[in-house]
């Protein structure tokens, strides 16, 4: 916002741009903009403007509001991996010290949506699918139903769960309602349930099964039934349905439909289906679409009838209903075409044959309803049909309907629905009816789906079947904010969600399978859901975060300080195959540095201090200091810590694996700290190496961890330089010394004793162990290959790169058997290494071989390799690299196959030539690095 302000001799100085105050940015709606600024006009005297005044000087000064902000956790400084627990299941977390000074913390990252099991409902069952529907309780007195009073803000929550099994054959229903411990089964229903939902503005259920359709009172008594039947001779079984009070659509496992429709009655009946072709049409999969935000029914364009026959129908003109919302079928005919049809009218708007190629967009075609394939011979399925289709919003504040579409072959894809924009070209009127919408790809995914033989109808087949759906939800995590998303069952469980800030996301929930999920609030909780697996029927919520579903989804942990190192350290040495291999959270106590702020004071050569606060106003200055604690993972508390001098910085931090004799392997994992005193600017800084072990100590009663661990400093080496980075290997620890590099031995517990040393470079960065071998990263030479031996002691230099390139992370990295060597520098270049002593180019393997440059554009400080085991499973497995940057980013680097990558090439090839270059840059070029000084 601008704004003109009269100068003045007192304004030289004045700001030209003001940051207002307020969250809220005011949108002037006057016609300034159009006409330009209102001013009076003076009045004249004598016919000449009044010149008393004289000329007046302006400025313009620019109003800065704030309008939007997104959370972020700022430069990643180093990761560890560890282990947590989504639910009942041990899961991998990548713990990461982000942010800087008071902004500092932690930020915990997991693969999949966390969610915390509340309790197990094992009486409900539920192996084909469970519903938790809000069901009103009616009373009768006097031969006259009354609805019983409900408290207004309880009146959503659910009130009964109804769950089905397909064991014992034919199938088993139950209905659940809340006691005071747990749940009790009041009605047992024989027969499978293919879906349930309330009906009659929720004081009824509507109960479908594989041969009928039920009305049920809320205690489960049978209100009215209609058999699924063609005259005498029973319909082909329901496989599906669809149910949005007042309507319910089946579909039968020959392709066709049935739809039905209530009466004034409380009863339901059979709906005319004529406009759609009744029974020769065949059908795929489809649903109900209730337009909550009014999209479809503002884009409909009819010709003006008597009535408005072709106009969509509210469902309250179309049942009674409350609200002004239009509903509207969407059904998939098998050769893949997409229909819309408004309701109760059953008129087509919207026709496409795109969506069995997964387009793009889809637009509407203006094609009259297609007919239906011949059924003699009767079709098989294909990996091209759609098997499940939803039309539903999705989103936080403002959700919008979004397409979701499963093929058969395992692909998912998400589309948006947007108002069609104008077109130049005039479509074909082939019907009188259209919707002016479009629909755009913004999401898809591929999963690998396990079949079985379809011809296969046996009892054991029918209960290994597994079930994927599109179930939609509505959950309020705490007050004032609430998600709408889907859910998506089968052995590739799915959240799909979208936030205000985030987009549209898919997030795995971990889960081998999922066989039913629905929303429950029958515990007054909006934030449940109901889970049946593999693995264990429970109630289930999500846990959100401080920034929930935002980018990758960070658990964000805020200290105050700003983190410097996490690693995951093992309490004793009798787990280090579990801290390798599966690692427990009850035994891992986190460890990490962390720098804060105290009190800075200069003293005299007597130990006087200089200068004290004369004032009570005055304090004294601060600096950071750095310290270590040592964190559990349980309720993220401080067990323990030591605090440094205030001119003691901490350089580097590894858990190393050193010789001991106080333990029966003859080994111990202890904590090694590498630090800089910095002694001011007329002396050089110097260093010490610290070794802390991690004890258990009796815990507290008052504290609900059960174990409790304390830091023991068992040793502190002085150095005549700053200690840059540490490691261990062959129970001895590996530090540096500027551009010295040493091998010490941990001598009786108390001391470190040297065995070898070399001169590698002019500042070491980065330090990597790997057996006997080491990879050594400076800031000025590049990186170098070394070995270590232990008869005589002594280390070999192997191979080093000689370009003159800042190093700030080395890495072993692993593909096909073969050891290559990752590194990354300042400028954000990733380079490729190979150690190839049979290649001329090597100079007998004294130099490493550039194999690959990529300019990532941006640095990373912090790195860590995890095994990728590959379908095959080989014996040495693959190495994945997952890298921290400084500007927040995680990246990873995976080896592919060479058909995979003939197969990337020709996509990067096809994406450069016919996509539109930014400002006429490369794209090649912009992702080349150049070495310098080669």
């Amino acid at each position: 916002m601008w704004e003109e302000v009269q100068e003045d001799q007192k304004m030289e100085f004045a700001p030209a741009t003001i940051v207002q105050t307020g969250n809220a940015m005011d949108i002037d709606d006057d016609d300034d903009d159009i006409y330009g600024t209102s001013k009076i006009t003076e009045p004249a005297t004598n016919g000449q403007p009044d010149m008393k005044g004289g000329a007046k000087n302006t400025r313009t000064v620019i109003h800065l509001s704030l309008c939007d902000s997104l959370p972020a956790y700022g430069p990643i400084a180093d990761m560890a991996f560890s282990l947590a627990r989504n639910g009942d299941r041990p899961v991998p977390e990548l713990v990461a010290a982000t942010g800087a000074g008071s902004l500092g913390g932690f930020t915990l990252f997991q693969r999949d949506l966390p969610v915390r099991t509340k309790r197990r409902l094992h009486p409900v069952g539920g192996a084909r699918g469970m519903w938790s529907l809000p069901i009103r309780q009616p009373i009768k007195a006097g031969g006259i139903s009354y609805e019983r009073p409900v408290n207004p803000y309880q009146s959503d929550n659910d009130t009964l769960i109804i769950s089905t099994d397909a064991n014992p054959s034919p199938g088993l229903s139950r209905i659940a309602v809340r006691t005071a411990k747990d749940v009790s089964i009041t009605t047992r229903i024989p027969g499978t349930t293919i879906g349930a939902g309330p009906f009659f503005q929720r004081t009824a259920i509507l109960h479908v099964m594989t041969n009928a359709i039920r009305v049920l009172e809320p205690d489960g008594t049978e209100r009215q039934i209609i058999k699924d039947v063609d005259g005498n001779m029973p319909r082909p079984k329901i496989r599906a349905c669809h149910i949005s009070d007042p309507l319910v659509l089946i579909l039968r496992e020959d392709d066709s439909i049935g739809l039905f429709i209530e009466t004034e009655r409380g009863r339901i009946r059979r709906k005319d289906m004529s406009p759609m072709g009744d029974k020769t049409s065949r059908y795929l999969a489809g649903c109900f679409y209730t337009d909550s935000t009014g999209i479809l029914e503002s884009n409909l364009e009819s010709p003006p009838a008597a009535g408005g026959a072709n106009q969509p129908v509210t469902a309250s003109q179309a049942a009674g209903t409350t609200g002004n919302r239009s509903q509207w079928l969407v059904l998939v005919r098998p050769q893949g075409i997409m229909e819309i049809w408004t309701l109760p009218k059953l008129v087509l708007v919207f026709s496409t044959p795109s969506l069995a190629t997964l387009q793009t967009v889809l637009v509407d075609s203006q094609e009259p309803p297609a007919s239906s394939l011949p059924q003699d011979p009767p079709r098989k399925p294909e990996a091209l049909d759609i098997e499940q289709i939803l039309i539903t919003p999705i989103g936080e504040s403002s959700p919008r309907p979004h397409l979701l579409v499963f093929l058969r072959s395992g692909k998912l894809t998400v589309y948006e629905l947007f108002p069609a924009g104008p077109t130049s070209e005039v479509p074909p009127v082939t019907r009188a009816s259209r919707l002016k919408v479009s629909f755009a790809k913004i999401l898809s995914r591929v999963f690998e789906i396990q079949r079985s033989d379809d011809s296969e109808k046996s009892v054991i087949a029918e209960q290994k079947k597994i079930s994927r759906t599109f179930v939609p939800f509505v959950t309020s995590p705490q007050p004032g904010t609430t998600f709408s998303g889907v859910f998506f069952t089968g052995e590739n469980p799915s959240w799909i969600m979208a936030t205000n800030k985030g987009g549209l996301q898919l997030y795995p929930s971990g889960h081998s399978v999922v066989h039913a999920f629905t929303s429950c609030s029958l515990w007054e909780s909006k934030g449940d859901f109901l889970l049946y697996t593999d693995e264990v029927r429970a109630l289930t919520s999500i846990q959100y975060c401080s920034h929930p579903l935002q980018g990758s989804e960070p658990v964000g942990m805020g200290a105050g300080f700003s983190a410097r190192w996490a690693i995951a350290f093992p309490v004793s040495s009798s787990r280090k195959a579990i801290f390798k291999h599966c690692l427990r959270p009850n035994h891992l106590p986190r460890h990490c540095c962390v720098i804060t702020s105290s009190k800075f004071a200069s003293f005299d050569e007597d130990g006087n201090q200089v200068w004290e606060p004369d004032a009570p106003n005055i304090s004294d200055p601060l600096c950071d200091c750095s310290a270590l604690e040592l964190i559990s993972p349980d309720l993220w508390v401080t067990m323990d810590g030591y605090e440094f001098a205030t001119n003691e910085y901490i350089n580097d931090v590894a858990c190393v694996t050193l010789e001991t004799a106080s333990t029966e392997s003859g080994s111990k994992d202890f904590v090694v700290v590498g630090t800089t005193i910095d002694r001011g600017e007329d002396l050089a800084a110097k260093g010490a190496t610290y070794i802390f072990e991690i004890v258990e100590v009796v815990p507290d009663p008052t504290i609900s961890l059960k174990r409790w661990y304390k830091l023991r400093l068992r040793c502190r080496d002085d150095a005549k330089g700053p200690v840059t980075a540490v490691c261990g290997f062959n129970g001895y620890l590996v530090s540096s010394m500027g551009q010295k590099i040493f091998v010490r031995a941990f001598d009786l517990d108390e001391r470190l004793v040297g065995v070898a040393f070399m001169d590698v470079g002019v500042y070491v960065t980065s330090l990597q162990t790997l057996k006997n071998l080491l990879l050594v990263g400076d800031a000025v030479k590049s990186v170098a290959f070394i070995a270590f031996q232990e008869d005589p002691y002594k280390l070999v230099l192997l191979a080093k790169d000689i370009s003159h390139v800042c190093v700030t992370r080395a890495d072993f990295f692993f593909a096909d058997g073969e050891l290559s060597i990752v590194t990354g520098d300042e400028e954000g270049i990733i380079r490729v290494y190979e150690y190839n002593p049979q290649d001329p180019e090597s100079r007998d393997g004294r130099h490493l071989l550039l194999r690959s440059e990529f300019h990532a554009q941006c640095e990373y400080r912090t790195s860590t390799s995890i095994a990728r085991r590959a379908k095959d499973d080989p014996v040495i497995p693959h190495a994945k690299l997952i890298c921290g940057s400084t500007d927040g980013s995680l990246s990873s680097l995976t080896p592919i196959d060479e058909y995979t990558f003939k197969r990337l090439q020709l996509l990067q090839g096809q994406l450069t030539r016919n996509i539109q270059h930014v400002a006429g840059l490369n794209p090649k070029a912009f992702r080349y690095g150049y070495t310098l000084f080669r």
